[in-house]
């Protein structure tokens, strides 16, 4: 399977869900006082005693940031082993250390066997809180898994192990735990294969580790009556064929205290047989400063007023998170793999509300979002595919809710953007910088897909922003904010 290289933002913004996502949270302990360390590594492999690694970020300094590394396509031990594109992330920043190391198009040929997979994610996150001990959450999302031509069920815990016939095994979702006290860390390995004295091939590495200091933290302003308020729903399948309505795996409405809810089933059929899908997987939650939900749908097939509607995986993700001062911010992406209509494959694109008509009527929606919310309030709600027809189909896939209110919104917003070049790709290690009227700067660098964010922007000023970069030329912007802005793009002149 191709994917876009960008939309690898869905991963490792909102793979979360799937697996990760991160936390910035505002009532844990201040980034000053932590010490991280992480890396990822794509492929770690050794076949007959010879060792090859690619795509590794290295080991993140002790003191965070953030290292990012991708190549196009790995090859190794003359073909044994071959992939499509390969990201590998870790960075350290305020309170948390974490990585995610992703694979493409896997096809490992070693000791008799035949391993491919569309997709192989992992990532691991380690995190402070403002009392108590660091916390390591680790996850995998992997894509039609096949051993020697045989699709493996992928199940919910760590360590699953499969046994190969001419002997070794392979662990899907290998997670090792260490640490005590005020330090913890998190190896997680999405597909380790071991064929002793042949092979020992480790598919998306990543570790995760932090050592918390104990200083006190500033706390975000209460809503009234105290406390941030949450709300959030995921529904992996709401659908409504001829005026008859039928859902699957649904976890209900999140309290407003917040919490965490999980449902999951191995399979759905609905409608005789016009819906059905492998595994289903839900969850909403709400801790500490945000609101989080994610729905993933493997294995669709929606047959439907005369349209054949097929994924192998259909994952949406929405979290919106309050900040010490400003409005909230919300976010929301999806991860589609192989989306066919008709038997047409349908190119995935990097923005919201994609809009696919189908032939005898109707629309097919991709990455939906709908935002509410004024001041200290903010909804979002994504749907991974969306499929209408008039007087006869209302087929949501993968819908995902969250709702979070914070409290008084401050003066400082946000703003932030992507840098692309002329072919809007997104330009990597691009310098932007924000100056105010009285010629302070300030500046960031983008990440592999192109994004930036300023946090803590006054309102009411006047500010240049400026992209910079060796290989393309962007024009200026002058903006004076009142509200949190996003959208705000560069994009490169034609030379």
């Amino acid at each position: 399977m191709n994917y876009d290289a960008q939309r690898f933002l869905s991963i490792l913004l909102s793979i979360t869900a799937i697996l990760l996502l991160s936390v910035v949270a505002t009532t844990q302990t201040q980034a000053q006082t932590n010490i991280f360390s992480g890396r990822a590594i794509s492929i770690n492999a050794t076949i007959n005693g010879t060792n090859a690694i690619l795509n590794d970020t290295g080991n993140l300094p002790s003191s965070g940031g953030f290292i990012a590394r991708s190549l196009e396509s790995g090859n190794l031990f003359g073909g044994a082993l071959t992939t499509g594109r390969l990201d590998a992330i870790t960075q350290g920043t305020l309170d948390q250390s974490r990585s995610q190391a992703i694979v493409e198009n896997l096809n490992l040929n070693v000791g008799g066997n035949l391993i491919t997979s569309d997709l192989v994610a992992a990532s691991s996150q380690c995190t402070c809180f403002e009392s108590g001990p660091p916390v390591c959450d680790g996850n995998v999302l992997i894509a039609v898994l096949r051993i020697n031509g045989v699709q493996i069920p992928i199940g919910t815990s760590a360590n699953q192990t499969v046994n190969l016939a001419g002997g070794g095994t392979v662990v899907i979702n290998e997670q090792i735990r260490t640490g005590a006290g005020n330090t913890a860390s998190l190896t997680v390995n999405g597909v380790h294969v071991r064929i002793p004295a042949v092979a020992d091939v480790i598919i998306s590495s990543t570790y995760s580790d932090i050592a918390c200091g104990s200083a006190p933290t500033p706390t975000p302003t209460p809503t009234p009556g105290g406390g941030v308020s949450f709300s959030g729903r995921a529904i992996s399948i709401n659908a409504t064929v001829a005026g008859v309505n039928g859902t699957l795996n649904d976890t209900g409405p999140l309290p407003s205290s917040g919490g965490f809810i999980a449902r999951s089933l191995e399979s759905g059929n609905l409608f005789g047989g016009a819906l059905t899908t492998g595994r289903l997987d839900a969850i909403t939650q709400g801790t500490l400063d945000q609101s989080r939900s994610q729905a993933i749908v493997e294995n669709l097939n929606l047959n439907v007023g005369g349209n054949l509607i097929t994924s192998d995986l259909v994952a949406a993700s929405s979290q919106c998170t309050c900040f010490e001062s400003g409005p909230p911010v919300c976010d929301g992406n999806v991860l589609i793999a192989v989306l066919r209509i008709n038997g047409v494959q349908i190119p995935i694109g990097t923005s919201a509300n994609q809009t696919v008509n189908l032939a005898g009527g109707g629309t097919v929606v991709i990455n939906e979002q709908i935002r509410t919310g004024a001041g200290n309030t903010a909804s979002l709600t994504v749907n991974g595919v969306h499929v209408r027809i008039p007087a006869v189909a209302d087929v949501i896939i993968s819908s995902t809710y969250s709702d979070i209110a914070c409290g008084s919104a401050s003066a400082p917003v946000s703003v932030s953007g992507r840098v692309l070049n002329s072919s809007g790709r997104g330009v990597y290690n691009a310098i932007v910088t924000l100056t105010d009227s009285s010629g302070g700067v300030r500046s960031t660098i983008t990440n592999p897909f192109g994004y930036y964010r300023f946090f803590q922007v006054a309102v009411g000023e006047t500010y240049t922003l400026r992209a910079r970069s060796k290989r393309y030329v962007f024009m200026p912007q002058v903006i004076s904010p009142n509200s949190q802005i996003t959208g705000l793009n560069f994009v490169a002149k034609q030379q």
